[in-house]
């Protein structure tokens, strides 16, 4: 039987898979060995928050790593490459949505391209977003506190809308 090009990817993912286990592996060896000749114990160091890495974290290194950019879904497959962890797509539209409003990241809404802010706006040419102070409004909130305070939200409202109803 003759393995078709399907197959012989899905092999080959699963070597890189278990090559990256094994390099992650081994870099924990290598941490937990610098702990010791540091005098610092390799568990102790394990447990504290700073050498664990965060979905953010990983979000953050791609991006940095690439000064293109790309779409979440780039994204969550950089970060499962590199990192061997699975973000599903809400909890990375969150991350990254958080990461923008803290400034980390920044989207082109024209083309749907994340980008660090190390690489944003850094006369690339290309649109980043504007950051939104914290007392300021999104387009259209004003209309929609309006609409809201007449009754249901526009979402729960089956009917369409007429202007002046």
């Amino acid at each position: 039987m003759s393995q078709t090009l399907r197959d012989f990817i899905s092999a080959r993912e699963s070597e890189v898979r278990a090559s990256i286990k094994a390099l992650n592996d081994e870099l924990r060896e290598l941490r937990a060995a610098k702990s010791a000749i540091d005098g610092t114990s390799a568990a102790g160091a394990q447990r504290a928050p700073s050498s664990r890495i965060t979905h953010r974290d990983m979000i953050v290194a791609v991006l940095d790593d690439r000064p293109e950019g790309g779409t979440s879904d780039k994204v969550i497959e950089w970060v499962n490459a590199r990192f061997d962890v699975e973000i599903s797509q809400a909890s990375m539209s969150s991350q990254l949505s958080r990461a923008k409003s803290d400034g980390v990241v920044s989207l082109d809404m024209s083309t749907k391209t994340w980008r660090s802010a190390k690489h944003s706006g850094a006369g690339d040419g290309l649109p980043s977003a504007t950051p939104q102070h914290e007392n300021s409004e999104p387009a259209g909130f004003e209309e929609a506190k309006v609409r809201f305070a007449g009754g249901e939200p526009d979402f729960l409202n089956l009917q369409p809308s007429r202007d002046g109803q």
